[in-house]
């Protein structure tokens, strides 16, 4: 497909083109500032999101505890010095939470 041009048209692309290069240029020393002053702070950040994320997930088991359609319990943690440093996991009368909040029984 072929497009009538004109040389206004060329030139106009030819200043937006050259625009965009310009723009290019003088935003980068901007981008890698911001970059480098991350990077200075990335000990704080990294805390920032730990805290995020573990907010998220003390959220969403709030979220399903509350939507539960039976009672939910909470796990009990024993020292480490009380199982010989040996890895330990029990579950008694377990329910998945997705599938309680999905199944209905009868």
């Amino acid at each position: 497909m072929r497009r009538f041009v004109t040389w206004e048209i060329r030139r106009k692309m030819e200043e937006l083109d050259n625009a965009e290069i310009k723009m290019r240029a003088s935003i980068m020393p901007f981008i890698c500032s911001l970059f480098s002053y991350f990077h200075l702070k990335k000990q704080i950040w990294s805390q920032v999101v730990a805290c995020l994320a573990e907010i998220d997930a003390l959220c969403s088991l709030a979220l399903v505890s509350s939507k539960s359609n039976g009672q939910m319990v909470r796990p009990i943690f024993i020292r480490k010095e009380d199982n010989m440093y040996r890895p330990y996991l029990e579950l008694r009368k377990m329910r998945h939470p997705c599938i309680t909040l999905t199944f209905k029984p009868g």
